[in-house]
């Protein structure tokens, strides 16, 4: 039971993220803190003060762990701390299982999310077919690379809203786990 009500808490605060940082490219910082209070609250009510006490330890580590991810630029501020409010949600009980789970979505994310940029430039013919004629020519050239913009820059351009992965790698990390 305590973990369908994790789920739901949760999911008040990570779905609405999601469709706000796919919209608008930005997670709002009021989402976030009412994440951590949620988060500290649920656990206070459910384990008393000590519940209350990891579930901070718990945003921390998640903090810690995002916060590297932000400084390489591989993840938006909001971002980390979205992670961070998912990891006083989930307290410390769940803290991997629920990074694992974010980590595995962001790949997977990042991965349509190339497919589907790639699909846009240029019709899927067309990429296997130069595909197969630059594996001739000893590797792959993406667009960027084609039209002399470095990779990162072009990626920069597009990013991820990460806040998709952060979504349902958390819920589905609650609900394998559960």
């Amino acid at each position: 039971m305590r973990e369908w009500t994790m789920l739901f808490l949760l999911a008040v605060i990570v779905l609405p993220a999601a469709w706000i940082d796919f919209r608008q490219r930005r997670i709002p910082n009021e989402l976030c803190l009412a994440g951590i209070l949620l988060g500290v609250m649920y656990h206070l009510l459910t384990a008393g003060l000590t519940g209350a006490g990891f579930s901070l330890l718990s945003f921390l580590l998640a903090f810690a762990a995002g916060f590297p991810l932000w400084l390489l630029g591989w993840m938006g501020a909001g971002d980390v701390k979205l992670v961070a409010a998912v990891g006083a949600i989930v307290g410390m009980k769940l803290l991997l299982p629920v990074l694992a789970g974010v980590a595995i979505a962001g790949g997977a994310v990042a991965l349509v999310y190339l497919v589907v940029l790639r699909l846009q430039d240029e019709p899927l013919y067309v990429i296997v077919a130069s595909s197969l004629a630059s594996q001739k020519n000893g590797g792959l050239q993406t667009q960027a690379a084609i039209d002399g913009v470095p990779e990162p820059v072009a990626m920069k351009k597009k990013g991820i809203p990460y806040a998709i992965p952060v979504a349902l790698g958390s819920l589905a990390a609650i609900v394998y786990v559960s």
